[in-house]
């Protein structure tokens, strides 16, 4: 039989494996749409600076946009939202592999537990529950070396989802 508190263990993990699924997922999404908006800025900056040499444009504003371009046309090389997106999805991917491993994880337990012949160990559980932990740090080191930083209030949002969806999920 497992313990209280290593059940509670691996529900935390579990959760945490949710949420950061749905976490990158969101970061992903939100780089898309950074990308998209920065590329129509730039279309429409680039399509007004066009304008400068048709003299449609006030004078004040032509250098004004040209500066504009220039500064989004940097910030889109700098920030590289693309390739964020990319590595926050691919992220979510893993970390969903990793919420239905640490949720078969938790059924075993549960199993083991309505079994009076079970023999689950929690050394077993434990080192289950390493094996996981270990797989998590490889999945969501890539978002370190992509420059994706914390962004705490959607972690936020995006753990309370995850709570909600395992609690429901596991009252079933």
């Amino acid at each position: 039989m497992v313990s209280d508190q290593l059940r509670n263990d691996v529900w935390l993990e579990w959760w945490d494996a949710a949420r950061l699924s749905r976490y990158y997922s969101a970061l992903g999404d939100r780089f898309v749409r950074f990308d998209r908006l920065l590329m129509l800025l730039i279309l429409a900056c680039g399509t007004a600076s066009a304008t400068y040499l048709l003299d449609l444009l006030p004078a004040w504003l032509q250098p004004l946009l040209g500066l504009v371009l220039a500064a989004l046309a940097i910030w889109m090389m700098i920030a590289n939202f693309a390739t964020k997106a990319a590595v926050a999805h691919g992220i979510a991917r893993e970390c969903v592999d990793l919420e239905d491993r640490w949720k078969s994880l938790m059924e075993t337990i549960d199993s083991a537990d309505a079994d009076p012949d079970a023999t689950l160990s929690a050394d077993t559980v434990r080192e289950q529950m390493a094996s996981l932990q270990k797989r998590m740090n490889f999945v969501t080191d890539p978002a370190a070396q992509a420059g994706i930083t914390d962004h705490s209030r959607l972690n936020e949002r995006k753990a309370d989802e995850a709570r909600i969806a395992l609690e429901n999920s596991y009252a079933l």
